[in-house]
């Protein structure tokens, strides 16, 4: 619905993805890797270890791109447009 208010030109895609993004890491560490907190990964999120909370993101670019095209019927085009150009205008 945002789509088709603003359109590409306003919207920026962006990751705030963890170490683990990517990876087939089933277990990483959020922050310091000596005294960081132990995070699961489950279900395409980094969880806390009680499942109580999420934890973290592990969505890669590439992700994001995928969702706006496959959940939201963003024009690929447009999609790449807001993970690249849009942001580096901002």
């Amino acid at each position: 619905m945002v789509y088709k208010f603003k359109g590409a030109d306003k919207i920026a895609l962006c990751t705030d993805a963890m170490r683990s993004a990517g990876t087939n890491s089933k277990y990483s560490m959020l922050g310091s890797l000596v005294n960081g907190q132990k995070v699961i990964i489950e279900d395409g999120v980094a969880k806390l270890p009680n499942r109580s909370a999420f934890a973290g993101s592990i969505a890669t670019a590439d992700r994001l791109v995928r969702t706006m095209v496959n959940v939201a019927s963003v024009p690929l085009i447009e999609a790449v447009k807001m993970i690249s150009l849009t942001p580096s205008r901002i």
